[in-house]
């Protein structure tokens, strides 16, 4: 593993692109800095007219970037010193396409085939095997399946040694945090059930003893921040004996957060320490719960860590959580609307009784979800565009009542002009069973119906996808 530890003079890795059909605003990729991995960390480039597009990075070490069209697609690339990529996006297929061409191509193509899958989904899985010598084995015997159709492109020299290294790290990276996390949620099925979890926690603690926590070359791979969180959590219960009820207690305080960060300083030691916290403070705003204990924390440490490459990505987040509170104590704006009786509109045809439209585009989101209210952003031009359709526009929520508060604060803050509700129990699970595939709505979710609640479009085009959008509004 030495190659991914070594310091010697950067050098200059070239990615040149071109992407056929409707070019793109931008181009996104995650900022490798000090060669970490994190998707929230990301910049962006413009393409030409052409759908041309140049980037250079300068790394010492083999490094994973994730770059992609937003909306559109993505892929993980895997890069090394002085090597030189050439990607060629197609937007025009079904499905869209995203090849590789250069340095490593066939490990390129291998490694997209495992970087799907979060490890809590995965985890899942295993949550009603009994047997953890065999959870422990499948897990392992997975892994080294993986590792061996590298090991083959190794010795036939199609990736080169260093290549492999990351991806072996990266691997036990994964695994490691896929294991802590099924003996998490094999424990609380266990505390429940009332029986012993000593089987569980060794288990637990098998997954630390193998590797170490504050291994600075972890940051390579996109799971390490993965991995912390469930370290973290096995040392709350395991040494500190913190409950679940005692992290709601705190979160009720509003310290929850307080206290997260404070374990990562007791347990991390620097570099790990600072990216650490650096994620976990971008993460936790990035959920736009608008919680005010994040306002001081990124202050924190931005005073800690003052020359931090990190703290330009928490910046944003810090002021939108600051705005979210000053515009909480203005009035609502007479051009938002909302619909009365909501815990009765069960259906389409019911909830067009309250319009007065002829067709309506319906917005469905809920203040939770951050990529819902980053497609805010173009309300202006859907607004625009919707009125000369004479299309009215819905702000359909799928917030709880106990998100009323965060709920409203949010029109504001997005000034959501137009009608504006809440879906009672009833109507979330009609659009749920109805737009959603086994029964899971993904959200945001756009649909346009008639004055008489009938579906003329079940899953329009996003408003960041104007021109897409206006060519569907065409067939109406």
């Amino acid at each position: 593993m030495n190659i991914l530890g070594c310091s010697k003079k950067q050098s200059m890795t070239v990615i040149k692109g071109v992407i056929q059909g409707e070019i793109p605003e931008s181009v996104i990729y995650t900022n490798p800095i000090d060669g970490l991995s994190f998707w929230g960390f990301t910049d962006s480039i413009k393409p030409d007219s052409t759908g041309h597009f140049y980037l250079e990075l300068k790394i010492n070490n083999p490094i994973f970037v994730n770059i992609a069209i937003p909306n559109e697609i993505g892929r993980t690339l895997l890069l090394e010193p002085d090597g030189k990529y050439k990607l060629n996006i197609d937007l025009r297929k079904e499905g869209n396409s995203f090849d590789v061409s250069g340095s490593s191509k066939e490990g390129q193509d291998l490694i997209n085939k495992f970087h799907i899958g979060s490890v809590e989904s995965q985890a899942r899985k295993f949550v009603n095997e009994s047997d953890m010598l065999n959870i422990v084995k499948e897990i392992q015997e997975t892994k080294a399946n993986e590792l061996s159709e590298f090991t083959l492109q190794l010795n036939n020299n199609e990736i080169s040694q260093g290549f492999y290294d990351l991806v072996k790290l990266d691997r036990d990276c994964y695994y490691s945090a896929l294991q802590g996390n099924v003996a998490l949620l094999k424990y609380y099925q266990t505390i429940k059930n009332e029986e012993s979890t000593s089987n569980i926690l060794q288990m637990w603690s098998d997954v630390y003893r193998n590797i170490n926590i504050n291994d600075s070359t972890l940051k390579y791979s996109p799971w390490f921040y993965y991995l912390i969180q469930n370290y973290l959590r096995y040392e709350q219960i395991s040494v500190n004996n913190i409950t679940s009820e005692k992290l709601k207690q705190l979160f009720d305080q509003g310290s929850y957060h307080t206290y997260k960060i404070q374990e990562a300083k007791n347990y991390l030691s620097e570099p790990t320490q600072e990216y650490y916290i650096a994620e976990y403070l971008f993460f936790t705003s990035y959920q736009k719960r608008y919680e005010k204990e994040l306002i001081s924390l990124i202050t924190d440490f931005k005073e800690d860590y003052s020359n931090s490459n990190y703290i330009k990505y928490l910046n944003a987040l810090q002021s939108s959580i600051v705005e979210y509170y000053e515009i909480s104590e203005n009035p609502i704006s007479d051009k938002i609307k909302f619909v009365d009786s909501f815990r009765t509109i069960n259906s389409f045809k019911r909830l067009v009784k309250h319009l007065d439209e002829e067709r309506i585009f319906i917005d469905i989101w809920a203040s939770w979800c951050s990529p819902c209210i980053d497609e805010f952003k173009f309300n202006h031009e859907l607004k625009t565009t919707l009125t000369k359709k004479g299309i009215g526009l819905l702000y359909l929520s799928i917030d709880g009542d106990d998100r009323e508060h965060q709920w409203k604060n949010l029109i504001k803050l997005s000034n959501l002009q137009g009608y504006n509700m809440r879906a009672n129990s009833v109507l979330s699970k009609y659009l749920s069973e109805t737009f959603g595939k086994s029964g899971i709505l993904s959200i945001p979710r756009y649909i346009i119906i008639d004055k008489s609640g009938n579906v003329l479009i079940a899953d329009a085009a996003r408003p960041s996808e104007l021109s897409k959008l206006e060519n569907e509004l065409k067939g109406l």
